[in-house]
């Protein structure tokens, strides 16, 4: 176990991609449950789930993936917010294509929109955000 905690230590794109998937994680059961059990549109559904995981992946990014000490915080969410939005949009864009027009089940439109958004994002994080 520790020879694992060491390698995750070490690499920064191994703990990038822990936190991003628990972001998704996060992600994909709030657009779960408000799709399935509260019957939201499923594009409100990704809006919502969005808020939602954007802070926790802001924490996770900044403290474990970049291990980022900076007590400049206030800025770096502000870029690390304006950049999600940014990657929502296109999210919501490929939502739609996906699910209205490709006929793609919402949950893995969603999987498959979070999947090209992290290469994306992992290189903004780590050039600009957490420098």
């Amino acid at each position: 176990m520790k020879f694992f905690l060491k390698i995750i230590n070490k690499h920064k794109i191994l703990r990038f991609g822990i936190s991003g998937g628990l972001g998704v994680l996060v992600h994909l059961f709030f657009l779960y449950v408000f799709v399935d059990f509260f019957g939201i549109w499923y594009l409100l559904a990704t809006c919502l789930a969005f808020c939602i995981s954007a802070t926790t992946g802001y924490f996770l990014q900044k403290f474990f993936t970049f291990k980022n000490t900076s007590q400049n915080t206030k800025t770096q969410f502000t870029i690390f917010l304006f950049f999600n939005i940014v990657t929502f949009v296109f999210n919501i864009l490929m939502m739609y294509l996906f699910v209205d027009y490709l006929h793609i089940r919402y949950i893995f439109s969603q999987i498959l929109a979070c999947l090209i958004n992290a290469f994306f994002s992992y290189t903004f994080f780590n050039r600009i955000v957490f420098k």
